[in-house]
């Protein structure tokens, strides 16, 4: 058995060190990921009350064990096609700085995949053409064995303070959102959830 030199040991411990986590989820047909300490919690999907008007993208808002927390449909906001709603479908509850306050804010996606270790030196800068999302939604790209996933710019993408904050001001947790494409197999709750991440 060949032991590894200490500088090798040392360079590998740093290594280690670096690692970060991401949950991988699907949106839009595409395979992307959330830094995991942006993330508070998934859910299963709710239908979100309307919010008068917002953007498209802007669903509406859901009550969040009493807090108002407002809905991004991910996909619009990328620009990719919205799928139909399924049993996969599933919010995840982000933290994002709104005018210097933390805030949740909850984005739909298709279904949730993994969480997984990416170091620094996996991630690759993200390329400005080529890709279906914007340059600008995209921190990076981590390769993941023989695949890269775009590590989304959530700050960036949901940095929407008027909207937000007539979201979080004038929701009212109580009415269906129908603009939505119809569910089939509903969720059961805590269906949706990532290994690791808090379900209801």
């Amino acid at each position: 058995m060949v032991k590894a030199r200490p500088e090798e040991t040392r360079t590998m411990e740093q290594e280690r060190a670096k690692l970060e986590q991401f949950l991988t989820f699907f949106v839009g047909g595409e395979e992307v990921a959330i830094n995991i300490l942006q993330i508070r919690e998934v859910i299963a999907y709710q239908p979100p009350t309307r919010i008068p008007v917002a953007p498209a993208h802007l669903r509406g808002v859901i009550n969040l064990r009493g807090a108002v927390v407002p809905v991004v449909e991910l996909a619009l906001r990328l620009g990719l096609a919205v799928a139909p709603v399924s049993k996969n479908t599933c919010v995840v509850v982000v933290e994002v700085i709104v005018d210097g306050k933390l805030t949740m804010v909850g984005v739909v996606v298709e279904s949730v995949g993994q969480v997984v270790d990416l170091a620094l030196s996996d991630i690759e800068p993200p390329p400005t053409f080529g890709m279906a999302l914007q340059p600008s939604a995209v921190l990076g790209l981590g390769r993941l064995e023989a695949r890269f996933i775009p590590i989304l710019d959530i700050d960036a993408l949901l940095a929407e303070r008027v909207a937000l904050h007539a979201a979080l001001e004038g929701g009212k947790p109580d009415a269906p959102l129908p603009e939505l494409p119809p569910q089939s197999d509903a969720a059961e709750p805590g269906e949706a959830a990532a290994p690791g991440l808090r379900a209801p």
